[in-house]
This record gives structure tokens, C-alpha cells and sequence, in this order.
């Protein structure tokens, strides 16, 4: 759990609830002002997130609750690249006759392989031409089109 010790300098017991129950009811202002007590929940749970020391600990909660739920690009990457290379299987739910089912697992298709290429090729910039600069080439050495 957090440092209670340091929120108890900057929060009221109802402020500190509102926090704690703000999380477990998703981002639910009233809801949260409601549990903690407060009589008019309300306007009391939009002026809590109104309040600057509420506001900045929930954000710095929510950055570290993000930072460990979002996928990171170098994971993104390695699970592209081996998406790519066939390392991944994919899970198929069969049926038999009798109606029981069973789970296989099998390569991925190639057309997910070749969009996982895709995507990296778009992420690397590879095969891009820039025509900008194309032009701008043959401006310098004259070879420009006559007219």
C-alpha cells in the first residue's frame, strides 16, 4: 500500500477514502465521494478532483498503474518480430462429431505473419522513398527535365 503516513499531512480521512475508493470504482467521482461519507456527493466529488493535491496523487498513481499495464514498445517490437518469424502459435478451438471440443495450437497465418512485417517495415521506415529530396538531388546535378 502507498505511504499512508505521507497523504495523512496533505489529506482529510475523507479525502484519503475518496482516493482509495476513486480507484476501486473506476474513476467514479460521485460514487467515491459517496463512500467516503461526504452528504453531497456530488458536487463534493467534482471539487475533489478539482483539489490540486487530490489531482496530482491520483495522476502520479494512475502514470505508475499505467506503466505496468501498458505494453512497452521494446515489448511491442519483440512480440511483432516474432509474430513475424512464426515463434508464436495461435490457439484453434475444434469440434468433434460428438461435440466436445479441444483446443490445437498451430502456426500463425501468412497474413498475420506479413502484417506483423508490415507493421515493423512502417515502424523501421524501411522501402520509403523520399521524394523530396529526390528532387532536390536532381536539381543540384541538372538533370532536370527539359521543356
Amino acid at each position: 500500500m502507498e505511504n499512508v503516513v505521507e497523504r495523512k499531512k496533505t489529506f482529510t480521512m475523507k479525502q484519503q477514502k475518496f482516493v482509495e475508493y476513486y480507484f476501486e470504482t473506476g474513476g467514479n467521482a460521485t460514487e467515491s465521494a459517496r463512500r467516503a461519507g461526504y452528504k453531497h456527493p456530488h458536487p463534493q466529488g467534482a471539487q475533489n478532483l478539482q483539489n490540486a493535491t487530490i489531482k496530482e496523487y491520483i495522476d502520479k498513481r494512475l502514470g505508475e498503474q499505467n506503466a505496468n499495464m501498458v505494453m512497452k514498445a521494446d515489448e511491442m517490437l519483440e512480440l511483432l518480430t516474432s509474430i513475424a518469424r512464426n515463434e508464436q502459435k495461435e490457439e484453434v478451438i475444434g469440434f468433434s462429431k460428438d461435440g466436445d471440443a479441444s483446443v490445437a495450437k498451430k502456426d500463425m497465418s501468412a497474413k498475420d505473419r506479413l502484417k506483423a512485417l508490415d507493421i515493423l517495415k512502417r515502424i523501421y521506415r524501411l522501402g520509403e522513398v523520399d521524394t523530396a529530396n529526390e528532387v532536390q538531388v536532381n536539381r543540384v546535378l541538372g538533370d532536370e527535365p527539359s521543356e
